[in-house]
């Protein structure tokens, strides 16, 4: 007779909270690509002390239990902030890990969907660890290689665990692997980015990390809503949640792989590539001490490759070349800090526009992430 799974809810204590992290390690021993998650940046996202996600919203953490033995684990919740801006009534899930049965996805799937509608919501959708502007999405093409800093990964038998817990596709969003040589910069691209420095003569600002910092990054989160405000899922963070980000990041931004493109002092362009850290990170193996802060400062400056997160513009530049100016000053900053190569990521399977420009700098689609979405009403 098979045992029963009992899925029970986690509460948000340090030990039981780290113990839902630290499951992950179970899941993905064999696997090669993947890239251990810093536990000390995991808590500081569970952590509702910390995190001010948790000051609009709410989450709840459910472990799975098969007998004592945790075999797989959920957070699902309600991001109030998402759903006023999309005027819709949708729980999430994410941090989703699982063994390869069955019994075990339903039987959590089963629990967030109870959860959700007690809580009055129509539809669960994810996955989001925490919100689309966190880790978020499910791999389901690209297995062979490791994620770049800031995405996912997970092994290829989860989405059919999810399907048949009764999801079905909402979106698609693409990872282009991205030739960051000289040799990406072709002909076409350089006659688009000389157009531009001849008609627009742009000037280049790198983020100031020194004094004006937030100033910077609230400029960027200016541009950023403007340019995606209208995409699948955006939705705009609390000032509160900006500042808890850009902590983070503020240690992570090289400034000549993140700046500001300008015509007449005024800001219309941002362009905000990070160093590839997963490089580092994963010799720590999740710990900071006694070793790993020492591993990832000494791996770091040996990154090779960096991650295009993102290429924003204000409306009325959009149309102009300038995303073809930026990619272009980016290669050349890239090339004098050592990256070859890297990836440009996500980008909506929607968005025909960035698809395109994708394309045209060479860029080869090499993984596919989905989020999934149930009625529950």
């Amino acid at each position: 007779m098979p045992s029963q799974i009992n899925v029970v809810p986690i509460p948000f204590d340090r030990s039981s909270v780290k113990r839902f992290i630290t499951f992950a390690w179970e899941i993905y021993k064999n696997d090669p690509h993947w890239v251990p998650p810093l536990i000390h940046d995991q808590q500081k996202i569970l952590n509702p002390q910390k995190n001010p996600f948790f000051k609009h919203s709410e989450v709840q953490l459910f472990g799975a239990f098969e007998n004592v033995q945790m075999v797989g684990r959920l957070a699902v919740g309600i991001n109030q902030t998402s759903n006023r801006f999309r005027h819709e009534n949708v729980a999430f899930f994410g941090f989703f890990e699982s063994f390869n049965r069955p019994e075990i996805a339903q039987a959590l799937f089963q629990k967030a969907q109870e959860w959700a509608k007690s809580k009055g919501k129509e539809t669960l959708r994810g996955p989001f660890n925490l919100t689309i502007n966190d880790e978020c999405g499910l791999l389901i093409d690209g297995f062979n290689s490791d994620p770049y800093i800031m995405m996912t990964h997970n092994p290829s038998y989860y989405a059919q665990l999810i399907e048949q817990s009764g999801f079905h596709p909402a979106m698609d969003s693409y990872a282009y692997y991205m030739d960051m040589s000289q040799k990406a910069l072709t002909e076409p691209l350089l006659q688009m980015s000389e157009y531009v420095e001849k008609t627009l003569k742009p000037t280049v600002r790198p983020v100031d990390k020194k004094k004006n910092f937030l100033k910077d990054v609230y400029t960027a989160m200016d541009m950023i809503n403007e340019s995606l405000a209208q995409n699948w899922g955006a939705a705009p963070m609390t000032k509160e949640e900006i500042e808890f980000k850009a902590d983070d990041l503020k240690q992570a931004i090289i400034p000549e792989l993140c700046f500001f493109v300008e015509v007449n002092q005024r800001p219309v362009g941002f362009s905000f590539t990070l160093p590839n850290y997963n490089e580092a990170i994963k010799k720590a193996n999740g710990h900071l001490f006694p070793f790993g802060l020492l591993k990832i400062l000494y791996y770091s400056r040996k990154i090779k490759t960096a991650r295009g997160i993102q290429l924003g513009m204000i409306k009325e530049y959009q149309k102009t070349g300038l995303g073809a100016y930026c990619y272009v000053q980016m290669i050349n900053r890239a090339a004098k800090i050592g990256i070859h190569s890297g990836e440009m990521s996500w980008i909506l399977a929607n968005n025909k526009r960035m698809v395109s420009a994708a394309e045209l700098m060479g860029g080869r689609r090499y993984k596919t992430y989905r989020w999934y979405e149930k009625q529950i009403t």
